[in-house]
């Protein structure tokens, strides 16, 4: 069972460079043994046949995407129906004019030209228009994987500064709900969706 799941996990990015993407995740791949394929191509052109995969999952991929649309076609076409995407730590935008503030922000955009960075109405609409049903949409502090590396305690200690009381009063529900409420740049979310049966 593990031998034929891993004979259909594939890795795909477009940058064939030893430092990054592609030929340094070959790179590793083959170092440790592992039974990925590493394919060089656009995520707008996925060159898999359809109802492939099970699960498609995406880190950080979806704002890399010069057109989300495609993308998305692309990502529901090759899944299986029941088959699932997860997409995590997607960076989003309020509004249009928060893509400047996010590029000035962002750690590594000044050293490539490869982030887009989309407003949340962009990627959900973008997800329903590749015959995918959206699961579930978890906002910046909604989970974990978005909060990474700031604990869910730190976000409490700044809430209850702000209302001017102990942090015991603060509930993990009323941090979910300021996490729907933000709107600085760059903030993260993550999806899940699934092609129809």
């Amino acid at each position: 069972m593990l031998a034929a799941l891993l004979q259909k996990m594939f890795r795909l990015g477009p940058d064939p460079s030893q430092l990054v993407d592609s030929a340094a995740i070959g790179g590793l791949v083959a170092e440790a043994g592992l039974a990925v394929n590493v394919v060089v191509k656009w995520g707008e052109a996925l060159p898999f046949p359809d109802n492939h995969f099970d699960l498609v999952r995406c880190r950080a991929v979806l704002q890399h995407a010069k057109d989300l649309s495609a993308l998305f076609r692309g990502i529901g076409r090759a899944l299986i129906p029941g088959g699932r995407l997860v997409a995590t730590r997607e960076h989003a935008i309020g509004q249009p004019s928060d893509l400047e503030r996010f590029f000035e922000l962002h750690p590594l955009h000044r050293l490539y030209d490869g982030e887009y960075s989309y407003l949340l109405c962009a990627y959900l609409g973008a997800i329903r228009g590749g015959d995918l049903e959206l699961i579930k949409v978890l906002n910046p502090y909604e989970s974990d994987i978005n909060l990474f590396p700031q604990p869910l305690a730190d976000i409490k200690i700044r809430i209850a500064e702000k209302l001017h009381c102990p942090v015991y009063f603060v509930p993990t529900w009323l941090v979910h709900f300021v996490g729907g409420r933000i709107h600085f740049p760059g903030r993260l979310y993550s999806f899940i969706a699934m092609k129809a049966e």
